[in-house]
């Protein structure tokens, strides 16, 4: 995690998109000269997904779908072949 602890919602427990917000806020910025910061998301709602990419993008992250949670999470779950990976998208073009 970084910076302080993040904040509790109302009802004293901490959502997940409470969390995602506190990540991207105590994050630096994901642009660099030498691309965007990749931000990897999975889900099985295809609405969901394309919330979820609308918002990582607009942070300025690319926001890459790894696919469905059985599969896409896998991937980035802890210890998966993702997890931890601090990658970059060059925009090119």
């Amino acid at each position: 995690m970084l910076g302080n602890t993040p904040p509790w919602n109302h009802s004293g427990h901490h959502g997940s998109i409470d969390w995602i917000q506190w990540e991207i806020r105590a994050a630096a910025d994901p642009r660099h000269a030498e691309g965007r910061q990749v931000a990897f998301y999975a889900g099985d709602d295809a609405g969901a997904k394309a919330a979820v990419a609308d918002v990582l993008s607009s942070f300025g992250f690319a926001a890459l779908d790894l696919g469905g949670l059985r599969d896409g999470g896998r991937l980035m779950q802890l210890d998966g072949p993702l997890s931890g990976r601090h990658l970059l998208l060059q925009d090119v073009g």
